[in-house]
Formats: structure tokens, C-alpha cells, sequence
């Protein structure tokens, strides 16, 4: 025979006081009862009951029927979790990520953004959500960057990877590993811009010196060649065979 005692005995440990508490109100303030518990079936299988009922006053005005639907809500709870799980690892890995990450608005806006892409331009999230991109990319690097995301609006592309400079607060200019992709909803209409952003301002100075020590090895390398061609030719000038040819070129070279 149901009982509320049999009913309260299904009822998974952690939930009965919570239950038992809208019962309660439900019963001396008329409450309507709207919420969620779980139950423990006689397999020892855990289902989710969303219970929706109320409670009818007799003549005397005192509570004397309870009515209501209890509805198993287990399949939309665990979609709920997963989502929720989901939401958490795409929200720890957005904040975490050891590269800039931007959502940014088919106008240029900044939509959302992590920590890292704040402090490698060097402003908060207040900051550049009142700025775009244009506002923050070196003239220099803003045509090619414009022409790309028109070509990826239209469809012409999928993503597109450049090098561009970023402009900071103080006038320093960083250098940037961009690459941007385009969500789309399902009906193709463009939603905003993900991109991310690595920071390649030691590779690029490191790049930079090594072209610099290059530039003043070819240089010298040239200035190099020009004496033992001149070596080269004075020496065919004045020899009067090729032994003494070789043997003038020899020693001049050595002495180089």
C-alpha cells in the first residue's frame, strides 16, 4: 500500500530534507510544490523526479488531499550535466590557454577574450571592449589582415594564418601568429571571428639579429672576395707564368 512513508524511504539520503521541507510548506502555507529530487529504485538504479503539485484545503479550511505528477527527468538531467560539463572544460581551456584566444564581432568588436590575449596587448577586458582590432593592428598590417577577412566572409577561405604587429597603450609594437576561423550558424549567416593569437615577439627580435649578424657576415664576405679579386688580378698582371702566378696568389691568400 503507498504510504508517505514508503514514498520519503525512495528517496536518495541527500535529498530527503529538502523534500521534507517543501512538503512541510506546502502543507501549512498552501505552496505550490515545483522541484526536483532524486530516488533510489529497488535495483539501486538513481532516477531524477521532477515533482509538480498542490495541496487542497477540506471545508474546515485544514489541508486534506495532496495531488500532483511526479516525472522522471533523469535522461534531461544527465543531458544537463554533460552540457554543463561541457561549458566548464570550453570555459577553463578559453581562460587558461597559453595563446591569446578573441571572439570578435563581424564588425571588428571584441566579444570575448582570455587573459592571455589582455596581457599581450596590454589592456583589460574593459579596455578593449570598446576598441576593435582596427584599432589595435599596425597600419602596416591592416590591409592584408581587412583583405583576408573579407575573402572569409564571403566563403572564398575557411581560416587564414598571417604574422601581423599589435600596437600597445605605450606605443611598443608586438608581433602576433595570427590565425582566424568564422562560426557560422546553420543557415551559413556569419556569427563572429575566433581568434587566436601567439606571441612571437622573441622569435621575431631573435629573427631580427640573426638577419643583422647574416647582413654583416655577407658584407664582409663581399668585402672579402673584392681583395682576393683584386689579389686575383694584380697577381695575373705581373706574373710571367702560371707556377708564378700560383705561387704570388698562394702566398698573398695565406697572408689574408
Amino acid at each position: 500500500e503507498p504510504t508517505v512513508d514508503l514514498w520519503l524511504s525512495t528517496i536518495h539520503p541527500e535529498d530527503v530534507s529538502a523534500v521534507t521541507e517543501v512538503a512541510h510548506s506546502a502543507i501549512e502555507k498552501g505552496t505550490a510544490i515545483d522541484h526536483a529530487f532524486r530516488v533510489i529504485l529497488p535495483g539501486g538504479e538513481v532516477r531524477w523526479i521532477h515533482d509538480r503539485g498542490s495541496v487542497d484545503a477540506g471545508a474546515d479550511g485544514r489541508p486534506s488531499r495532496l495531488h500532483g505528477v511526479n516525472i522522471d527527468v533523469t535522461d534531461i538531467r544527465r543531458a544537463q550535466d554533460a552540457l554543463r560539463e561541457s561549458e566548464e572544460q570550453f570555459r577553463s581551456t578559453f581562460e587558461h590557454a597559453n595563446v591569446g584566444v578573441a571572439h570578435v564581432s563581424t564588425e571588428g568588436r571584441f566579444i570575448r577574450l582570455n587573459e592571455y590575449f589582455c596581457q599581450m596587448l596590454g589592456r583589460g577586458a574593459d579596455e578593449l571592449a570598446d576598441l576593435t582590432f582596427q584599432d589595435l593592428t599596425h597600419p602596416d598590417d591592416l590591409g592584408a589582415d581587412l583583405h583576408l577577412l573579407e575573402q572569409l566572409l564571403r566563403g572564398e577561405i575557411d581560416s587564414y594564418t598571417m604574422e601581423k604587429r599589435y600596437i600597445r597603450p605605450d606605443g611598443a609594437v608586438i608581433w602576433g601568429d595570427l590565425s582566424v576561423s568564422l562560426l557560422r550558424r546553420a543557415d551559413g549567416t556569419p556569427v563572429n571571428f575566433i581568434s587566436v593569437v601567439t606571441d612571437i615577439q622573441e622569435r621575431k627580435a631573435a629573427q631580427d639579429q640573426i638577419d643583422l649578424v647574416l647582413g654583416e657576415a655577407n658584407h664582409r664576405i663581399k668585402n672579402l672576395l673584392a681583395v682576393i679579386g683584386a689579389v686575383v688580378r694584380n697577381s695575373a698582371r705581373t706574373a710571367s707564368s702560371v707556377q708564378e702566378m700560383e705561387q704570388a696568389l698562394s702566398g698573398k691568400i695565406m697572408g689574408i
